[in-house]
């Protein structure tokens, strides 16, 4: 199956396409590890990463997407603490 998908983003990627050789096996969500789909019903409700898709979130995924490339695909400390929950009083 030419399918990969991360299951806690719920995102699933054409291994046949151009976004793989840019997110380079890591999801463009999360930067963990793509696991092969062996099977469709793996990935019915996952969302499908493609290049110039626009999202429900008005290209914001998109946007962090190819930051995340231009950055050499790394998880900068600077993202991670954006992307933090704020600490609970």
């Amino acid at each position: 199956m030419p399918y990969f998908k991360c299951t806690p983003c719920r995102l699933r990627i054409d291994g046949r396409g151009p976004e793989m050789d840019l997110v380079d096996g890591r999801c463009p969500t999360c930067g963990g590890r793509l696991a092969p789909v062996r099977q469709l019903t793996e990935v019915v409700g996952f969302q499908s990463f493609r290049l110039g898709q626009p999202s429900a979130r008005s290209g914001e995924d998109e946007r962090d997407a190819q930051r995340w490339l231009d950055e050499g695909g790394s998880v900068s400390s600077e993202a991670v603490a954006r992307s933090a929950p704020p600490p609970k009083p």
